[in-house]
């Protein structure tokens, strides 16, 4: 018997179709017409919550159907059913997506995600918030598609590897083929790649070659502290990881020891390490637009015990050290400071130029640990899924989302709870080497066929193009 959908009133007012996320490793919101889609990607079987922004439309209706719609609407109508929605299922994918955008802590090549992004939402413009969309932005893309497409064709080449880059590039052309007006030059040589692609794909693209363990990822896993000495002047050192939230995507290290930083002589210096390069970035070409921008950071030294920031430096990028780097010379005045003080109490807050607000402290820093960790432990499920080194990437997996449930249970007054036990869940299911386990029960469902929830390889959550051919080219153990 399908199950029921819950639609209630918020205690703001606004209608909420749903249950309620836990988002373990953060939420995505996905804007339509007439509401926001919010998509757990942990659980991307669960039904995704929509919050309406005002009357119930067209986009309420292709979701959850008439009756939920009518529902929304005040009607008087029994409990309703969920529905089969393959619109709701693309929204879905389409939120894990974004996160792999915005939060993925592995060097996935970012223009096959953005393609396939682009891509999907051409076949959702209807229901996405025109506003928060741009339905012609894969034309952008054509002229790399269509490079894309001739390498695709030579027979030793990379994007043969993984039939499913080789399907991206074709969705994209597919997609670019619908906007671009017919009869033009452009228009003719999308048509003419399509075509041809098509063929090759059909005759069957060769495989990545599975022998050989991955080595370990420095993203998925802590690294050790740098030991940089006292010398014989006064001095204080330490390590510390980046929050994601106050810098861009891809502008630094996501491991935990990403920043290290040491006071000597009287003059700080932050070293923070750069993003990983994306393993094809060299053969990928992408509009200039689409272009990572690291944009400008900055180090803030704080003591625990003192909430104004004592130093400040612009950080500069040093692509050939593969890092941020800053040095500025400490004022008496705060050198007389932190003499008095542990040096634990001293941290360093790396965040985007012109963020005012302070780095989260105390029970907000363990949350945003722990949704750290999460993030770590669903993206090495996620490459497990993609089909290399399935073992050890389930073991680390498991390992990172129990330091997050970790985190989420010392959280005060319980109210890590539900995230903490959604880590728990999927760190079980790891363990289990994949094995299906029903040990998550939405909304503190007890019934023993409840569905787990983290399948990686069916529906919406399946592996993007961008992951699989990570896998297929992952860094080898010597």
């Amino acid at each position: 018997m399908p199950d029921e959908i819950e639609v209630r009133t918020a205690p703001d007012g606004a209608v909420v179709i749903g249950p309620e996320p836990v988002g373990a490793a953060g939420l995505v919101f996905v804007a339509l017409t007439d509401g926001v889609l919010v998509v757990d990607p942990m659980a991307p079987h669960n039904v995704p919550q929509l919050r309406l922004t005002g009357e119930p439309a067209e986009a309420t209706e292709s979701l959850f159907g008439t009756a939920v719609a009518g529902r929304a609407r005040g009607v008087d109508v029994p409990a309703p059913e969920l529905v089969a929605s393959p619109e709701r299922d693309a929204l879905v994918r389409l939120g894990i997506l974004r996160w792999l955008h915005e939060r993925s802590p592995v060097s996935l090549d970012l223009p096959l995600v953005v393609v396939e992004q682009l891509a999907l939402e051409a076949g959702l413009t209807e229901l996405l918030d025109p506003e928060h969309h741009a339905p012609l932005a894969i034309l952008d893309w054509v002229p790399a598609l269509i490079e894309w497409s001739g390498r695709a064709r030579g027979t030793d080449s990379d994007f043969r590897r993984t039939a499913e880059v080789a399907e991206v590039i074709l969705d994209g052309l597919r997609t670019a083929e619908l906007q671009l007006e017919s009869g033009g030059r452009l228009h003719s040589d999308v048509v003419h790649e399509i075509e041809l692609l098509t063929a090759i794909s059909a005759w069957g693209l060769s495989g990545a070659d599975p022998d050989g363990a991955w080595a370990v990822l420095d993203e998925l896993r802590p690294q050790p502290a740098d030991d940089l000495g006292h010398g014989d002047l006064p001095s204080w050192h330490g390590n510390g990881p980046v929050d994601w939230d106050r810098t861009p995507p891809r502008a630094t290290a996501r491991h935990e020891e990403a920043v290290s930083w040491s006071i000597r002589g009287g003059a700080l210096s932050v070293v923070v390490d750069l993003f990983p390069p994306a393993p094809h970035a060299a053969v990928l070409a992408a509009p200039a637009a689409a272009a990572d921008r690291p944009g400008r950071l900055q180090a803030t030294l704080y003591a625990s015990s003192w909430p104004l920031p004592l130093a400040s430096i612009d950080l500069e990028l040093r692509a050939e050290s593969g890092a941020w780097m800053g040095t500025h010379q400490l004022d008496p005045a705060v050198l007389q400071h932190i003499s008095r003080v542990a040096e634990t109490a001293l941290f360093i807050d790396v965040h985007a130029r012109g963020t005012r607000h302070r780095a989260p402290i105390g029970p907000a820093a363990d949350r945003a640990s722990a949704a750290r960790w999460a993030a770590r432990g669903l993206s090495a499920l996620r490459l497990a899924a993609a089909g290399r080194s399935r073992a050890g990437l389930l073991s680390t997996a498991s390992q990172a989302l129990t330091r997050a449930a970790t985190f989420y249970s010392g959280l005060p007054d319980g109210v890590g709870g539900p995230e903490a036990r959604q880590c728990r869940a999927l760190a079980q299911w790891a363990t289990g080497g994949g094995t299906p386990l029903n040990v998550w029960r939405p909304n503190g469902s007890a019934e023993a066929d409840t569905p787990p929830v983290f399948d990686p390889v069916g529906g919406p959550a399946g592996p993007s193009a961008a992951e699989v051919w990570y896998a297929a080219d992952a860094p080898r153990s010597e």
